[in-house]
């Protein structure tokens, strides 16, 4: 997390509001914070417990275990405005990959980008498998979003154009 608040505030209770931000409405274990937050089960109970003793999170015992939701109020979607106002994950992804790559022609989305998941087709000649492997794995673990893509040559797009094998649900990301 990349955030001016990342360096005024202790990351590991950014990571943990933050999951609680991305997802307001959904009930969350112990474990399941500590795991998805990639925090210490430990520390994780400690941040939940400030949490909760400031009204941004929300405790409620079911039987024997214990889930925590997000507290919606003023101060929580303040919090949410201000963290959550992250580059999106795609554009982040083409600013890192055209870096990286002089020889990158053009990015084309196919189909449409989901939620969580986009399809790209990478254009141009010998491009570096491992630098947009690389740049895929850092926008997964950071953003959560899946980019499956395929790099071609020019040459080899307009063929497969010709061929008709693209349908007609493409948008040009990025283009030299």
């Amino acid at each position: 997390m990349e955030t001016p608040f990342a360096e005024l505030f202790d990351t590991k209770k950014l990571q943990v509001l933050s999951l609680f931000l991305k997802e307001p409405d959904k009930q969350f274990y112990l474990r399941e914070v500590s795991r998805n937050a990639r925090v210490s089960p430990a520390t994780t109970y400690r941040i939940l417990r400030a949490f909760t003793s400031k009204n941004i999170i929300a405790e409620t015992t079911i039987s024997r275990f214990k889930v925590y939701q997000l507290v919606h109020s003023e101060k929580t979607d303040l919090f949410a405005k201000m963290l959550l106002s992250q580059e999106d994950p795609l554009q982040e992804f083409i600013r890192i990959i055209t870096a990286e790559l002089q020889s990158l022609e053009k990015i084309i989305l196919f189909d449409q980008s989901k939620k969580n998941k986009a399809s790209l087709l990478l254009i141009g000649e010998n491009l570096s498998q491992k630098a947009v492997n690389a740049a895929v794995h850092d926008i997964k673990s950071r953003h959560n979003f899946l980019i499956s893509f395929l790099t071609l040559s020019q040459e080899q797009y307009d063929q497969m154009a010709q061929l008709g094998i693209y349908g007609k649900s493409q948008k040009i990301l990025f283009e030299r």
